[in-house]
């Protein structure tokens, strides 16, 4: 296992639990909003604007981790029918056109929450930024985790072919 795998798996990890906890945040401010709108017919406001925070972090978050899991989305119709060498060069070019669109669109989340930022959500009275701060952790995330998915599967494959010749890296 290199560095790199080593610090992306952590940084994986952390994302999870994050993507969890948060999740439970949303569960239980759902919970209570049930609770205080039909058993004691006096709903709380908060709890649907702390669920609406979480769901845009948790989305942000999983996609992120599909990302680096290699589940995201994708066509896949034509890629199985295609030569092995050039099955890898395709999801070779999608990983670095993918990770050149984050740090394209990097610039204009971070703009979209300093316009934002002096905004306050009506209950919580908390910035409209925080719905948009997962936007650039999720391009943060990306473009660490695309460069690390692109490293070791040229590594895996250099390993694949090292073993088919039957030579063994060192």
């Amino acid at each position: 296992m290199n560095n790199i795998t080593k610090v992306t798996d952590v940084l994986e990890s952390a994302v999870k639990w994050a993507a969890l906890l948060i999740l439970l945040v949303m569960f239980l401010a759902i919970l209570l909003q049930i609770f205080t709108r039909y058993i004691l017919n006096d709903p709380l406001i908060w709890t649907e604007e702390l669920a609406n925070i979480c769901f845009a972090w948790i989305v942000f978050l999983g996609a992120a981790l599909g990302i680096r899991r290699d589940e995201s989305v994708r066509m896949d119709l034509f890629i199985h029918r295609i030569p092995e060498a050039a099955k890898f060069m395709l999801l070779l070019i999608q990983d670095l056109l993918l990770c050149v669109v984050a740090v394209f669109l990097m610039p204009a989340s971070l703009a979209l929450i300093r316009q934002v930022l002096p905004l306050e959500l009506n209950a919580l009275r908390v910035s409209w930024a925080i719905l948009y701060i997962p936007a650039p952790l999720f391009f943060v995330l990306v473009i660490l985790f695309f460069p690390a998915r692109i490293i070791q599967s040229i590594l895996e494959r250099r390993t694949h072919a090292m073993a088919r010749e039957g030579q063994y890296p060192s």
